[in-house]
């Protein structure tokens, strides 16, 4: 994540600040170059994009059942060929990402 201030407060895009003497910058300082935004005197902060949390087994087990109408579908057609293809993708899910 990069972004810069001036005088230790965050600028934010489409925003101007006041500069030292009271004097307001534009609005449209994103575009400038980075060597000319130094010459103003704001800062370039560079910070390491944040690290997702790790998915929990409940997120694991919904992505891995799939829609809920895929499912009412294998439910559908196990009822009328009789096979068990819904329930053993169930359990399948449920072995893969077990329950803490």
């Amino acid at each position: 994540m990069i972004y810069w201030t001036y005088n230790g407060e965050r600028l934010r895009p489409n925003k101007g600040w006041k500069s030292e003497g009271g004097v307001n910058q534009p609005p449209n300082w994103q575009i400038w170059s980075d060597e000319y935004k130094l010459k103003f005197g704001l800062v370039k902060v560079v910070e390491p994009d944040p690290v997702p949390p790790e998915p929990t087994w409940e997120q694991l087990r919904q992505e891995g059942y799939g829609w809920w109408r895929d499912q009412l579908d294998m439910m559908y057609w196990d009822n009328v060929n009789g096979t068990s293809t819904w329930k053993d993708h169930v359990a399948s899910v449920k072995s893969q990402y077990p329950k803490p």
